[in-house]
């Protein structure tokens, strides 16, 4: 007989996990499914962001924020070094500690909220008065049945260029706040190819302010240059 639930969510992405622990505390009986793995082959919660994008892009930032404040920045505080050295692989290392920290933290978090996780791909396989869901792991598979499902499998980006759409312009900004880190501001207009020399062209602006991060994704990943 399948496992049976109140509340199933796919995907431990930050809004799955959060969606899943939220629900627990409402008292909901709640599972969660996540099937991603990391690049040792362990099962990991967290998803994109805290797994491969903005925790360990954030976490890679501030090592070389600090390169940069030593290099160029500590000298107006009469600080110099020489000689200095970037150790990549130690680099790496303290981002992987980092993720595997917060990935961890995450399954503590299921643990204390009562969070079943169900280590594998969802699949709705049936309807009705209840929700059935297939689960893969591998050669393993499970059935569960939910009262209801929360789908937060996250979001593959657009290639804009599949649509016809070229970028033109790509403006970036660094901005200092008083009293505040440093931010950049991007800004990507982009016209479709069959408008570029047109006198007319509709444009979609993407505008990102953000500390850096998010916006060197939206450009590498969106526009895929």
């Amino acid at each position: 007989m399948s496992k049976a639930f109140d509340v199933v969510v796919i995907g431990a992405g930050p809004g799955g996990y959060i969606a899943a622990i939220r629900a627990a505390q409402l008292g909901f009986s709640v599972a969660c499914i996540e099937g991603w793995k990391n690049p040792k082959g362990e099962l990991a919660l967290g998803g994109t962001c805290l797994n491969v994008g903005c925790i360990p892009s954030k976490a890679l930032l501030q090592s070389s924020e600090n390169l940069e404040q030593l290099e160029h920045k500590f000298i107006d505080h009469g600080i110099t070094a020489a000689g200095v050295k970037v150790d990549l692989g130690k680099m790496q290392a303290r981002k992987d500690g980092i993720v595997s920290k917060m990935t961890k933290g995450i399954e503590f978090l299921f643990r204390k909220n009562k969070v079943t996780w169900l280590k594998g791909f969802g699949k709705l396989v049936g309807g009705g008065d209840v929700y059935t869901i297939d689960i893969a792991n591998g050669s393993a598979k499970e059935s569960v049945t939910a009262k209801h499902v929360i789908i937060a499998t996250g979001a593959v980006l657009s290639e804009l260029r599949k649509e016809g759409f070229q970028p033109f312009m790509v403006c970036q900004t660094r901005v200092r706040d008083e009293g505040k880190r440093e931010h950049t501001k991007h800004m990507v207009r982009l016209r479709h190819a069959n408008q570029i020399n047109g006198a007319e062209a509709n444009e979609i602006i993407l505008l990102n302010s953000h500390d850096g991060t998010s916006s060197y994704q939206m450009m590498a990943g969106l526009l895929r240059f």
